[in-house]
């Protein structure tokens, strides 16, 4: 699932990083250095986004083509459309192949990118959630929330969560903020996997309402 809360204004942010609270867990937040100001973009700014599910699980679990798979998406991607914004990803869960599909995303001008969706805490997650956020464009905050006590049988190894982006887009001297939320959620279509899903659109919720979005920002509509 991925949410992207379009911006109206831009709000500039200084160099900091501090602590959240979202329902049950603590959320970290970073936030870099942006330009003081800028020429407020119309609201006709397109912003294209596409969510894409990498299958890139630790080879303790699978063996199906992962190096080589994410070795190929940038260029596959590019030929697809050359006007994507953003790509969110899920399952990006293994650090050598992340940072060689990282690589290949900059020749293609995808120079900024999220830290990876990853549990502070040791002891509730062995593996990191896989999720993260390349973009075209500056990211001046980024935030993220693990899902806490929604999750059964082997996906509650994975540090499940939500992450996001709070980007500058700048074309032609005007520039326009877009916060992109990614998640990925509970597997399975059985009850408790729908029961577990539920919990965490709530968490996600919580955690966005957490961010202080301005409600300026969220007016030019919800992108789902």
């Amino acid at each position: 699932m991925l949410l992207a809360l379009v911006a109206s204004l831009l709000l500039c942010v200084a160099p900091t990083q501090s602590k959240a609270h979202a329902t049950n867990a603590t959320v970290t937040v970073w936030q870099n250095a942006a330009p003081i100001l800028h020429t407020v973009a119309p609201n006709s700014m397109a912003f294209e986004v596409l969510q894409y599910n990498l299958f890139g699980r630790p080879y303790e679990v699978s063996n199906d083509g992962q190096s080589e798979r994410l070795q190929r998406v940038p260029e596959s991607l590019h030929r697809i459309s050359a006007t994507i914004d953003v790509v969110t990803f899920a399952e990006a869960d293994i650090g050598a192949q992340r940072d060689e599909m990282l690589a290949q995303f900059r020749k293609f001008g995808f120079n900024y990118s999220t830290s990876i969706l990853h549990d502070p805490d040791p002891f509730t997650s062995l593996l990191n959630g896989g999720v993260m956020v390349v973009s075209k464009w500056p990211i001046i905050r980024e935030a993220q929330h693990v899902y806490r006590n929604a999750c059964h049988y082997s996906d509650c190894l994975a540090a499940k969560g939500v992450k996001y982006a709070r980007l500058l887009k700048t074309v032609d001297g005007s520039s326009k903020i877009f916060n992109v939320f990614a998640t990925h959620m509970q597997a399975w279509s059985t009850p408790d996997g729908r029961s577990d899903r539920i919990q965490q659109a709530k968490q996600m919720r919580a955690f966005i309402d957490d961010m202080g979005i301005p409600v300026h920002e969220v007016r030019d509509g919800l992108l789902l």
